[in-house]
């Protein structure tokens, strides 16, 4: 009942930054692109196959569920991916128990789970939430077995349908199975090729006029492999990155939270249940847990979460792609501290624990802040640029900002205006000047057709200039 109030507050405390969200960047193709996916599903759905084959299909249809409960009520919608995020956090918890980690590294890593700054893109950008659903689901799954075979291969197929980053965790499911219950590990080893033939069968099924390229030779793999750990390294441990996001960003969340002191009592209030709890939780009954079982398991989540990541062919390593991955390198080494390290060394890690959980929590708020900024950013602009433009006007845009560069990539598609994107910038026009027609946004470097042209320069310090003089 505890750790259910524990990730209930934390749930509070999140909640109101992250119902301030609106749209970003895809979501606005979803909305107001033509033809739109809320008023015309299957003229929608039509053109997306055409266009990129039967790719994640569940996902067209989670999308227009989303986008319709936001049409809705914006504030409900962002709030259930965050809501999924936080009941997976929850699961997790449960599931470490059962693997015989202690409560107080079950408890913490469960609520590093919700609290990681890595999953933040994928519950607070409702284009990216179904990576926060399919997590979700596997969760759900082990949490299941063995009760019920059928549906565990069903929800393995909705997952590889929705978000490939789950597509093999079928491998590390059917060893959790087979671990618990040996003697139904053959049957569901025949089933769990079901979704895998399904992938692959829609694949071959309509060829898309753009299909997504994958890398076709080893050293391609293995350099995708290189740029993954790479990034894994600098995003935890190098300077740039702990001074430019995880303090910069930790102080700017507590600064919001001074600004609410009711969110701040909150926060304290919280804060000293989670150590009362953590400290009087139960110890296992099982001072030394068998490692080999739970430790394989995880090492084949980690290994079975990267060939979705490394198969593709031009694929920058951004948060949402690290967090499996580094959620798993914070649960194996879980165990073993368990195993091996003496108690006075158990004390200082669980302090360190404690420490950082208030913090990922103003990191968290900061990035909700971040993206409501781009939002009310976005919104001025899109009506500035439609006063200044006639209807026919060409939009040429201009970046002085690198799209990799270590000094933009902060977090998620580098929290830059969706003006930045050619892609989205005629859907956000048409978002905020309806009676706008025929836009046309090219880059800068493109030949420009006769007529009327405004001059955008999205530069370094992320201001936008407007203007209708050549630049």
């Amino acid at each position: 009942m505890k750790a259910k109030v524990i990730f209930a507050s934390v749930f509070i405390l999140l909640a109101f930054p992250i119902s301030h969200l609106h749209l970003y960047i895809d979501d606005y193709l979803f909305l107001y692109n033509t033809p739109s996916l809320i008023q015309d599903f299957p003229l929608w759905a039509s053109h997306y196959i055409t266009e990129f084959g039967i790719y994640r299909p569940i996902a067209m249809l989670y999308y227009y569920l989303i986008f319709s409960f936001y049409r809705l009520s914006p504030i409900a919608a962002h709030l259930f991916p965050w809501a999924l995020q936080v009941i997976s956090g929850y699961l997790l918890y449960k599931i470490l128990l059962r693997q015989q980690l202690s409560h107080f590294f079950s408890l913490t890593l469960g609520l590093f789970f919700v609290l990681h700054p890595f999953a933040s893109e994928s519950y607070m950008w409702l284009g990216a939430s179904q990576g926060t659903l399919v997590s979700f689901i596997f969760l759900l799954q082990l949490i299941i077995i063995p009760k019920s075979l059928f549906l565990i291969i069903l929800l393995s197929l909705v997952s590889a349908l929705t978000y490939e980053s789950t597509l093999l965790f079928f491998i590390p499911i059917l060893y959790f199975l087979h671990q618990k219950h040996p003697t139904k590990f053959i049957k569901t080893a025949f089933l769990s090729i079901i979704p895998l033939t399904v992938f692959f069968f829609t694949k071959f099924l309509i060829t898309p006029q753009n299909p997504r390229p994958l890398v076709n030779n080893l050293p391609s793999l293995f350099f995708n492999f290189s740029e993954l750990l790479k990034n894994l390294s600098n995003t935890h441990f190098n300077s740039y990155y702990q001074t430019n996001f995880w303090s910069n960003y930790a102080f700017q969340g507590y600064q919001s939270f001074l600004r609410f002191p009711v969110l701040l009592i909150l926060l304290v209030f919280s804060f000293a249940f989670i150590i009362f709890t953590l400290y009087s939780l139960p110890k296992n009954t099982t001072s030394t847990p068998n490692l080999k079982a739970p430790l394989l398991f995880w090492l084949l989540v980690f290994l079975c979460s990267l060939p979705p990541l490394l198969a593709n062919q031009t694929f920058y390593f951004g948060f949402r792609s690290l967090f499996l991955p580094s959620i798993t390198g914070l649960i194996v080494p879980a165990f073993l501290f368990q195993k091996i390290l003496r108690q006075n060394s158990l004390l200082v890690l669980k302090t360190l624990c404690l420490i950082s959980l208030p913090c990922l929590i103003f990191i968290n708020t900061h990035i909700a802040n971040q993206y409501e900024q781009i939002y009310l950013n976005d919104v001025q602009l899109a009506k500035n640029i439609t006063k200044l433009s006639p209807p026919a006007t060409t939009i040429v845009l201009k970046s002085d900002v690198p799209f990799d560069s270590q000094n933009t990539f902060l977090h998620a598609d580098h929290f830059l205006s969706c003006f930045f994107y050619e892609w989205c910038a005629p859907a956000i026009l048409k978002a905020y000047s309806p009676d706008t027609k025929n836009i046309i946004v090219k880059n800068f470097d493109q030949p420009l057709p006769p007529g009327p042209l405004l001059y955008l320069l999205y530069k370094q310090d992320r201001s936008l200039i407007i203007t209708d003089q050549k630049l």
